[in-house]
């Protein structure tokens, strides 16, 4: 027998093996940390829990099936938030007092709490960091503005961002998303001049219904 005749299936035996070990490694996926690896495409039971559409894995790493299944790492990385809300009414039940702004300042991230991890590997996968920054700052501000509407103008801004904060926290956490320490709270006094800028029209137009009124008042012999 010739020696080819030997070496060639040697040497296909020996290729085979390094294509196994090269598609065995590049489909091995390590968690890098402040990453959570999302794998999807089955269908996964683990042992008494029920049937889920994914996994979410926070440490070590795993091998990706080919074909079956894709896999994405999700950030856990904290982002920042900075939303200026134009236009907010306070007391809209009484001395509808226009401010001309509240500045909201707020840091963010998706939990490493496995619960929270796969609410957000639910509602979050694909998501860009700008979309989850955007989700944040709406959530607070919807929540200033009723805040702020609701009594009469001079809560402390510490006060108006811990119920922001407390409120906005428990609809966050709905789609797994939390707050990383306080959320930061500046309203602009409605008596004092803007720094920069002119304020919003409908802020001025209100601005000046209140002198009239004020006016107004202190010819009838209603003022205090």
């Amino acid at each position: 027998m010739a020696v080819i005749d030997v070496l060639l299936p040697l040497l296909a035996i020996v290729v085979a093996n390094i294509l196994i070990i090269a598609i065995y490694a590049s489909r091995y996926k390590r968690v890098p940390p402040n990453r959570a690896l999302v794998v999807y495409g089955a269908r996964y039971a683990p042992a008494g829990t029920r049937e889920v559409e994914f996994k979410v894995y926070t440490g070590g790493g795993r091998w990706i099936r080919p074909i079956i299944e894709a896999y994405e790492f999700l950030s856990l990385e904290p982002f920042l938030v900075e939303r200026d809300v134009q236009a907010v009414i306070a007391d809209v039940l009484g001395t509808f007092t226009p401010v001309y702004h509240v500045k909201v300042r707020a840091t963010a991230r998706v939990p490493d709490d496995l619960d929270l991890l796969e609410v957000a590997a639910r509602n979050l996968l694909h998501q860009p960091t700008e979309e989850l920054q955007r989700i944040v700052g709406e959530t607070l501000e919807g929540h200033i503005r009723g805040i702020v509407a609701s009594y009469p103008w001079g809560m402390p801004d510490a006060e108006v961002a811990r119920q922001a904060q407390d409120r906005a926290a428990a609809d966050l956490r709905r789609i797994g998303i939390e707050f990383v320490g306080e959320v930061f709270v500046e309203q602009v006094d409605p008596m004092r001049t803007p720094t920069s800028g002119a304020p919003p029209r409908i802020v001025e137009d209100l601005a000046a219904l209140k002198r009239r009124v004020l006016r107004i008042e202190e010819k009838m012999g209603l003022g205090d």
